[in-house]
């Protein structure tokens, strides 16, 4: 079955998923318990409103957001490295600013880089 879904072209794929499994409005205009008891045990699904050309599976989802997450860590790593060429000019062309630069990198990274260590020790 997935097989079968993953050769479907994706616009296909998200109406069939819209039109088979979305539930009626009259669901929902019930009492929040009895709503909630029903929907126990079930998997909810939100459209994420991704533009066409995003490919909609979960792995791809998260390459993106690791890659945005990785270019901010990057970029704002430079923040303190201009600072530093600001507040002292001499430092300019030298190796100091690329040194600070990689530890602010280093310190941002360093919280998901402890986190991966502990997970592939079996944590």
């Amino acid at each position: 079955m997935a097989a079968a879904r993953k050769s479907q072209p994706l616009d296909a794929v998200r109406r069939e998923r819209r039109e088979s499994r979305a539930l009626p409005r009259d669901f929902y205009e019930r009492p929040v318990l009895e709503v909630a008891r029903d929907l126990v045990g079930k998997l909810l699904v939100h459209e994420l409103g991704l533009p066409t050309w995003v490919p909609a599976t979960p792995q791809m989802l998260f390459y993106f957001s690791s890659l945005i997450t990785a270019t901010a860590t990057m970029l704002f790593a430079g923040v303190p490295a201009a600072l530093i060429e600001g507040a002292f000019p001499k430092t300019r062309g030298t190796l100091t600013p690329m040194f600070v630069w990689a530890g602010a990198a280093f310190f941002a990274a360093s919280p998901a880089m402890a986190r991966m260590l502990v997970l592939s020790m079996g944590g």
